[in-house]
C-alpha cells in the first residue's frame, strides 16, 4: 500500500468516527438535548447544529479546492510523492485552543434533530466522496487559505478534511462534557 493510500484510508476511518460519534448525540433524551449546562454555553442541539453549519462552509471550500487541483492534475501537474503533514493541525481540537466562530456559523435553533441528522448524513457522504474522488494525493495540488490556521499556512483537501475531523472531535468532547455536567447536576446530593 503506498503512503497516500495508507494516509487517505486513515483519514477516511477517522472521518466516518468523528461523523458516526457526533450522530450519537442526536439520540440523546430530550432533557440533554436542549439544556445549556450553563450562562455562554451552547446545549447539544446548538452544538450540533454549529457542526452541521461549519460543514456546510467548510465543504464549500473542500469542493473548490478539490476542482481546483482536478484541473491542475488534468493539466499535468504532479501530486507530491509525500502525504501532507497534519499533525501541526492537531492543536486546534485542543480545550485550550480559542477561536471565535464566523456569526453565520452561530446555531439559530430552528432545525430538528432528522433535518440535522439528514445534513451530517449528506456531508459525511459529500466529504468521502471528495477523498475518494482524489486518492492518490491530488487533493494537494490546489491549497487555500482559511482564518482559523493563521495567516500563512494554506491547506490542501486532506489538511482541510483532517480539520473538519478535528472539528468534529472537538465538539463531541464538549457534548461529552455537557453530558458529564447534566449527569452531575442530576445526581441526588448526600444528606
Amino acid at each position: 500500500m503506498s503512503a497516500w493510500s495508507e494516509s487517505v484510508t486513515a483519514l477516511r476511518g477517522r472521518l466516518d468516527a468523528e461523523f458516526a460519534g457526533l450522530s450519537a448525540w442526536l439520540e440523546v433524551d430530550e432533557e440533554l438535548w436542549s439544556l445549556a449546562p450553563g450562562p455562554e454555553r451552547w446545549s447539544a442541539a446548538e452544538i450540533v447544529e454549529h457542526v452541521a453549519l461549519a460543514n456546510h462552509f467548510l465543504s464549500l471550500l473542500a469542493r473548490k479546492i478539490a476542482e481546483k487541483s482536478r484541473a491542475r492534475a488534468k493539466r499535468g501537474e504532479r501530486a507530491p510523492d509525500e502525504p501532507s503533514e497534519l499533525r501541526h493541525l492537531d492543536a486546534l481540537a485542543g480545550r485550550d485552543f480559542r477561536w471565535r466562530h464566523p456569526e453565520h456559523m452561530t446555531p439559530t435553533g430552528t432545525p430538528s434533530r432528522s433535518e440535522l441528522r439528514e445534513r451530517l448524513t449528506q456531508q459525511r457522504e459529500q466529504l468521502l466522496g471528495l477523498l475518494d474522488a482524489l486518492p492518490a494525493g491530488e487533493g494537494a495540488l490546489h491549497r487555500i487559505r482559511i482564518s482559523v490556521v493563521g495567516d500563512d499556512d494554506r491547506l490542501d483537501l486532506y489538511q482541510l478534511l483532517h480539520f473538519i475531523a478535528l472539528h468534529l472531535a472537538r465538539h463531541c468532547a464538549q457534548l461529552a462534557r455537557n453530558a458529564d455536567d447534566f449527569n452531575r447536576a442530576r445526581r441526588p446530593r448526600d444528606a
